[in-house]
């Protein structure tokens, strides 16, 4: 299929799912006015201005969930009013058992055991975007962006704002002020209405949901059923623009276990960088970063990534990429920032005007990484001696009341490399519960002889050139969905062709095709009972290469029951029919797994799966076992623990190929509101047998001081180590050793 061809057959399929697209409007109701009152609130989590009684009091009444809007079973009342500035808000909870509140001293962001509050606020009042923020008892923050398009929360946004929180003998109270310079809204001086829920999270035996509206199961958007607020109208953009400086200092020391030498002592790196935010208006943002520190300071956990053809996506926890991400999301990853690995600088401007949303990103990277995909799973191309130019646009246009239409734009550059990708996608809602989504991408690019030869190897690769000095090629795919309260289901088609290739993203197959259905059938109980709802699901999915075979059939039925002590249980089953290098194999799974708090500060989550599979190195089939458990323990109010440890046996005919072991193990004190302590411990183990008699092990050890003001007025202390088996006694030694230090300063004006 011809560019030409391509893009007439995408305008095509765009115009008929607008003329189709339908209003999927829930009805809503006005709540009050925020009223505008300029007089000074000390937060201190205590309610006791007399400002707050002339604030707009809003009740929590109702349950909605597991409890289907049922009466609250606890009294909430919340407070709201604003100063010009900023949005102030209380929340007074009663407490018929104030001993049994769950209030946690704890990290930023890590608030999910607590006993929680919450305003949600949809500023644009489009039902497409909203921010929430939470509150623990004890006044610790988290805050996320919701994006209704992709049906994703994101807790990595972080902003500015300030809460207090205090525990009572009949409750808690908590206060917020949240500055508008931490919102983007519509830049307009008439009177502005808002989405807003308002909801708490109260934990007993199980986790209510509280909030001051009810919920419809029946209409699967959630962000066009909340309530809303008017008021606003004196709120103008305030100069915007934070600056922050940063300087970080490393020195490692090093040792070759093999050669026996000794620790080779590095130098002390020092490192300053400059991030600029600048706010143009309510809605549109800059973001400029110089010789940006884009150092992690928590490390990543551990994975297990043996036997594995697919490369495995990290989290992304960079400042610079999170803030204002949800601008570039779309069905597919076609944006996946951590390919860029090292930037030298890095422009961003994101943006939003009635129905238009917008967003650039354009930066200079020291590197140049990328997924090379094949049918059944990819690789990962590190280039550490080739810098790119990259460049990345994202636009979606607002259809309607909830529907949206939007193009991206990548493209990369270096020697002898690049890479261009554009595509639209788009999201069109027919009724309250059903709608239809699509995308379509064309890629051109060219590639070094060296790295077409090095995926030239067709008895590692096949017969399909992974790589080529020119590629260009198209991918789409279609979705159809329908979400109700009992009912959910779904059809999804899939088409990646062979030479596609999107290296600003994470799309880790090609010539690849699927065809997808499944339903599932949700029960609830009524109240007072044991268990809260059950599910079952089946599915099929048929996958095959573009250009070729067979790949796999599958079948999955699955079970889910939910019930007291916050718990989750669920067994699924599958059948596969898979075909690896011209074999077929005939696979089966098995997985039981469960959540839940079998006492108020323990977590408990358990895996096991006992599958047939598929020895990818010698393709050959055999059986495997694995036992993955978390254990996340409150030990005190300041003292939590967090276990992970995963288990792989992979059994053949002969005996015994691997067993694979990872664990990751954190410890963190809470000594105050800003101040944290947290030691980290990750292991893996691996044993092989039959081809090679050998056991593996690496071990690495991290522990950080940390003082945060506020997600970017921070200072970290820290060491970090890595152990592997020293060849010569086969006991875990030190191969590296590492001491850090870092500030940053939020300026704000």
């Amino acid at each position: 299929m011809n560019l030409l061809r391509f893009f007439t057959l995408v305008l095509l399929v765009c115009v008929i799912a607008v003329v189709f697209a339908q209003r999927c409007e829930a009805e809503v109701t006005v709540i009050g006015e925020i009223p505008q009152i300029k007089q000074a609130v000390v937060l201190d989590g205590e309610i006791s201005e007399d400002v707050w009684s002339q604030s707009l009091t809003i009740p929590i009444r109702y349950e909605t969930r597991p409890g289907e809007n049922i009466a609250a079973p606890v009294d909430t009342q919340v407070y709201l009013f604003e100063d010009g500035e900023n949005l102030l808000v209380a929340f007074k909870a009663i407490d018929h058992d104030p001993r049994k509140i769950r209030a946690y001293l704890s990290d930023r962001d890590k608030i999910a055991a607590s006993d929680l509050v919450a305003i949600k606020l949809d500023t644009f009042n489009d039902s497409r975007k909203a921010f929430q923020f939470f509150v623990n008892p004890l006044g610790i923050q988290a805050d996320t962006v919701i994006d209704e398009h992709t049906g994703n929360s994101d807790i990595s946004w972080d902003a500015i704002w300030y809460s207090a929180g205090k525990l009572t003998d009949d409750g808690f109270t908590v206060e917020l002020k949240i500055p508008f310079k931490a919102l983007r809204f519509e830049d307009s001086k008439d009177i502005k209405t808002w989405g807003i829920e308002l909801t708490r999270i109260w934990r007993r035996d199980v986790m209510h949901r509280l909030s001051n509206q009810p919920i419809d199961r029946n209409i699967s958007c959630s962000l066009c059923q909340l309530n809303k607020v008017v008021g606003f109208k004196s709120v103008e953009a305030p100069q915007n623009l934070t600056i922050i400086p940063s300087l970080t200092v490393v020195k490692s020391d090093t040792r070759d276990l093999e050669n026996e030498t000794g620790w080779q002592t590095g130098d002390a790196e020092e490192r300053g960088s400059l991030d600029l935010r600048w706010g143009l208006n309510h809605n549109s943002f800059v973001n400029v970063t110089v010789n940006p520190d884009f150092s992690q300071v928590e490390a990543d956990a551990v994975q297990l990534d043996i036997n594995n053809l697919s490369v495995l996506s990290l989290e992304e926890k960079r400042p610079f990429f999170l803030d204002g991400l949800d601008y570039f999301n779309n069905w597919s990853r076609l944006v996946y920032t951590r390919v860029f690995e090292e930037p030298e600088y890095g422009v961003k401007y994101t943006g939003k005007t009635d129905k238009h949303s917008f967003g650039l990103i354009n930066l200079k990277d020291k590197h140049t990484n990328f997924l090379v995909p094949f049918s059944q799973g990819s690789f990962f191309e590190r280039n550490n001696n080739s810098e790119s130019d990259n460049t990345v646009f994202r636009y979606r246009y607002d259809l309607g009341e909830s529907s949206n239409v939007g193009m991206t734009m990548t493209y990369r550059d270096g020697e002898g490399y690049s890479n261009r990708v554009a595509g639209v996608d788009g999201k069109h809602w027919f009724s309250k519960t059903d709608y239809f989504k699509y995308q379509a991408f064309w890629s051109e690019g060219n590639y070094p002889q060296e790295l077409v030869d090095k995926y030239s190897d067709t008895e590692r690769f096949g017969d399909i050139p992974l790589v080529k000095s020119d590629m260009s090629d198209s991918a789409y795919s279609f979705n159809y969905t329908h979400l109700s309260r009992d009912w959910y289901w779904f059809a999804t088609y899939h088409h990646f062709n062979k030479d596609f290739r999107a290296d600003s993203g994470f799309m880790s197959f090609s010539n690849w095709k699927r065809k997808a259905v499944g339903t599932t059938r949700k029960w609830y109980a009524d109240n007072g009972t044991w268990w809260k709802h059950f599910s079952i699901h089946g599915g099929w999915t048929d996958t095959q290469e573009v250009e070729g075979g067979k790949l796999s059939e599958d079948f999955n039925l699955n079970f889910e029951v939910a019930a007291i002590y916050e718990s989750l249980f669920g067994l699924d089953l599958n059948e596969r029919e898979e075909y690896y290098r011209g074999i077929h194999f005939d696979l089966q799974k098995q997985i039981i797994w469960a959540e839940f708090n079998p006492i108020y500060n323990l977590l408990v989550n358990f895996e096991y799966a006992n599958a047939d599979a598929i020895d990818f190195s010698q393709a050959r089939q055999g059986k495997t076992d694995t036992f993955d458990l978390t254990l996340e323990y409150q030990v005190t109010r300041q003292l939590s623990s967090e276990l992970e440890f995963i288990n792989q046996i992979f059994d053949l005919p002969q005996g015994e190929l691997y067993e694979a072991e990872v664990a990751n193990l954190k410890l963190g004190y809470q000594i105050n509101l800003k101040n944290f302590l947290r030691l980290t411990v990750q292991s893996q183990r691996f044993k092989y047998g039959l081809d090679v008699a050998d056991e593996v092990k690496f071990m690495g050890t991290q522990l950080i001081y940390s003082y945060k003001v506020n997600p970017f007025t921070l200072a970290y202390i820290g060491y970090s180590d890595n152990a592997e088996n020293d060849p010569n006694t086969l006991q875990l030694r030190k191969t590296d050793r590492t001491w850090f230090i870092k500030f940053s300063y939020a300026w704000q004006t």
